[in-house]
């Protein structure tokens, strides 16, 4: 997530709180107990839960180039879109993982072209090599 929307953790968005070890130690992108649980999180969290009906995605580097923002709308409105109808056993077949996500959005390009132009060209997202 912090190659694909180019910022790394900072003061401004920490991401010490959304990434949990996997079995084996390596973090992983994880927000499922900071949601269902209800935790709350300081305001500059990469995704602050504070609001009772919102989540402020704040992991997105600044951007003052048309493609950047674009890509930035494009992720948040394809990550909305691709969970919607998405079920526990969805969820427990793997398709949170990056890999299913990015062949859903090669195959929406048409609503996502500038997303799927920055997965291509950033190489642990792309799954095409």
């Amino acid at each position: 997530m912090m190659k694909l929307a180019g910022r790394k953790g900072s003061r401004y968005a920490r991401f010490d709180d959304v990434y949990k070890p996997d079995e084996w130690g390596i973090p992983q992108f994880n927000l499922q107990e900071k949601i269902h649980r209800g935790y709350r999180t300081e305001r500059y969290s990469a995704v602050n839960t504070n609001n009772d009906y919102t989540l402020e995605l704040r992991f997105f580097r600044g951007n003052m180039k048309r493609e950047g923002i674009m890509t930035a709308l494009e992720l948040c409105h394809a990550s909305v879109e691709y969970t919607r109808d998405m079920s526990i056993s969805d969820v427990k077949l793997g398709m949170l993982r990056w890999d299913w996500f990015y062949d859903w959005v090669s195959a929406n390009n048409g609503l996502y072209p500038n997303l799927y132009l920055r997965m291509s060209k950033v190489p642990s997202v792309s799954f095409t090599s």
